[in-house]
């Protein structure tokens, strides 16, 4: 199978592989440093790679101005990621003593899953709690001086219905310098994809396991839900607008630790359910090859060496960790993704979903919408003519918005090579 990686992704990807494995690593002389650290930015995988590139000889030959960037960047993250420890401690302990159940989802719980935590440093936290108790979670995280982005929405929302498909709430902290994300239900309701995932998590609440950060013991999802909501994640991400290299590596990661206890067939039915399983034949293919994660007690139905993993790596490389690419380049092509889940036809597919968007996404980006649903037909009608106002202005925006689309064209053809939307 030919290789159709850049010399310089398959030498990020070598770090990776010689970080994870605790191996030396050979720079090779055509590949620039500068651009390992673009990547680096980009996947959020600043002290994983700078492991690897620390002990190189021509890291000693950069400028000392650069070479601090580097370590100062790397250190960073790590501080930043034990304040988000400590946080995330504080909030469910607190939680707990209130007797309120939660489960800690990714960024803390991927953690272990890497040979050294600090490889893998968290952007934000989440937790997830039943819907019944956001009202009393609020007042404990307020009374922690964290600031809710949804204050209008809960304080309308009398009723809990009207939050029933609300996926995560919003909280920050200056104290800690840490975005909380509080989730209502694990994956989101906003389209059919979501919502096969998401029943899967109905009972996420009987599928616990205890996690040990420090002297606390926390809340996480038993191996084989954690494997799914991990990949779950991941999919919902790809599927939209994209996802980066580091979460690939999460469900890799993950299959790997705890192979020996994943009930496979509840795991390979969800795949089943979302048209997934070709996808992660994939992400299995992208792991052995490039990053020498081998997982013996994988299932011979999730194994097909003739797929070809680099069209979706590429993509997690264009993408960057939430799939946006440099400045959110890629944020319109979901308009063109979207519809190939949906197998609607290409055009018609498009022009509905620019000009009309699922109500369920209108309202996660605008809460006030949950209160008064009766103004979705006007919101889209307003819609229209701001977007006809704001790009038959503005060149370089429409210009932008064009090759997003492209962009979205073009991956819509990638996923249908890994059966999704077939």
């Amino acid at each position: 199978m030919l290789n159709t990686l850049t010399l310089t992704q398959l030498t990020f990807m070598n770090m990776l592989k010689a970080s994870i494995h605790d191996q030396s690593f050979l720079l090779c002389t055509d590949t620039s440093l500068s651009e390992i650290y673009d990547i680096a930015r980009q996947q959020h995988l600043w002290p994983m790679v700078f492991k690897v590139i620390e002990p190189l000889p021509e890291y000693l030959l950069l400028p000392e101005m650069q070479r601090n960037e580097w370590l100062e960047k790397s250190m960073v993250q790590i501080a930043h990621q034990i304040n988000h420890n400590e946080a995330l401690k504080t909030v469910c302990s607190n939680l707990s003593k209130q007797g309120i159940d939660y489960i800690i989802l990714k960024g803390l719980t991927c953690r272990e899953v890497y040979p050294d935590p600090d490889m893998r440093i968290s952007s934000d936290e989440d937790i997830l709690i039943r819907l019944q108790d956001c009202r009393k979670c609020d007042e404990i995280l307020k009374q922690l001086g964290f600031i809710s982005e949804e204050e209008k929405m809960l304080s309308k929302n009398k009723s809990l219905n009207k939050l029933s498909g609300v996926r995560e709430l919003h909280y920050y902290s200056d104290k800690w310098n840490l975005l909380l994300e509080v989730h209502l239900n694990s994956v989101g309701m906003e389209n059919e994809r979501n919502q096969s995932l998401n029943k899967y998590f109905e009972n996420a609440f009987s599928h616990t396991s205890v996690l040990h950060l420090d002297d606390a013991e926390l809340t996480m999802l038993d191996p084989t839900w954690q494997l799914m909501h991990v990949f779950a994640h991941f999919f919902r991400h790809f599927c939209e607008v994209g996802a980066g290299i580091r979460q690939m590596m999460d469900v890799l990661l993950t299959a790997q630790k705890y192979q020996d206890v994943i009930d496979w067939p509840v795991f390979m039915k969800m795949l089943a359910d979302v048209s997934a399983e070709q996808f992660f034949k994939g992400i299995i293919q992208a792991g052995e090859r490039y990053l020498d994660i081998q997982i013996r007690m994988l299932p011979e139905e999730l194994r097909d060496d003739t797929i070809n993993p680099d069209p979706m790596i590429e993509d997690m490389f264009a993408g960057g960790v939430y799939g946006c690419g440099e400045s959110g380049q890629r944020g319109w092509s979901h308009f063109v993704t979207a519809p190939v889940y949906k197998k609607q036809q290409r055009v018609t597919g498009i022009i509905k979903a620019v000009l009309f968007p699922s109500p369920g996404r209108l309202k996660d980006r605008y809460g006030f919408l949950y209160e008064y649903p009766v103004l979705i037909p006007v919101f889209y009608v307003v819609r229209i003519f701001q977007l006809i106002w704001e790009y038959a202005r503005n060149p370089g925006k429409m210009k932008a918005a064009q090759k997003s689309i492209s962009q979205g064209i073009e991956r819509s053809e990638m996923m249908r090579m890994y059966g999704i939307g077939r």
